[in-house]
């Protein structure tokens, strides 16, 4: 099936972030040695995953006034080498980004419906970014307990985006970004399964798309930089098979 546009959402994975590094560095100016690119980077690679949310968090407190500052240099580099400007130009589309970021799942619908004007999404193709489950918990009240219902409310945000888009002609497809549920994957455990399956773009997050070798080019501690966003782009053009 043939596309005239590529319209990305969710999370900020999918918005691009990442993207601006290594390029940005041309653009910070005087940094501390130790967040120089080559230092920065053998750091990142002696850090164990559970440490790489507090590098994050260092690197950025570190350098974030020349990082502010060239936050116009930033938007353009997500624009040019984020994963879904790559894959629209692969598609050979158009392309336009409403992600956010957000790690709450019930954001995403309202910033889309809230920023995109159009409303006829014939021969449009809508990629979304799920984020991570655990920072979506939820649960109801049943007595004196609580009943955790995390998939059902996962299951249903999803089906909201997907029925938004369909209703405008669209054509939906979705991924997890930083973790694969698979409890929301287990027949036994989720009803609505067989109405998610279908436009399951991967049974995986991004990560596992990746070798090895990309996992650690995480110049700020979490957002994959532009070389992983490319072998990401590859990777999904493959998975839907166009």
């Amino acid at each position: 099936m043939s596309y005239k546009k590529l319209i990305a959402i969710g999370d900020a994975h999918f918005r691009g972030d990442g993207a601006e590094w290594p390029k940005l560095y041309g653009y910070l100016g005087p940094i501390p040695k130790e967040y120089k690119s080559n230092f920065w980077l053998t750091k990142i690679k002696k850090g164990y995953p559970d440490e790489l949310e507090a590098l994050h968090s260092e690197f950025y407190k570190a350098i974030k006034d020349p990082v502010v500052r060239s936050y116009n240099e930033i938007i353009e580099f997500r624009k040019k080498f984020s994963f879904p400007k790559i894959l629209a130009d692969k598609i050979q589309c158009s392309y336009e980004n409403y992600a956010l970021k957000t790690e709450d799942i019930t954001e995403i619908l309202p910033f889309f419906k809230m920023h995109c004007e159009d409303t006829n999404f014939k021969d449009v193709l809508v990629v979304c970014g799920i984020p991570k489950a655990v920072k979506n918990l939820t649960y109801n009240q049943e007595g004196a307990k609580l009943a955790n219902i995390t998939i059902k409310f996962l299951a249903i945000n999803i089906l909201l985006i997907k029925e938004f888009v369909e209703n405008r002609g669209g054509h939906f497809m979705y991924m997890h970004t930083e973790d694969y549920p698979v409890e929301l994957y287990d027949p036994k455990l989720n009803t609505y399964l067989m109405d998610l399956l279908p436009f399951l773009i991967h049974q995986g997050d991004l990560s596992s798309l990746l070798t090895q070798a990309y996992y650690w080019r995480k110049f700020d501690g979490r957002f994959y930089d532009a070389g992983a966003h490319k072998e990401i782009a590859n990777q999904l053009y493959k998975k839907l098979d166009l």
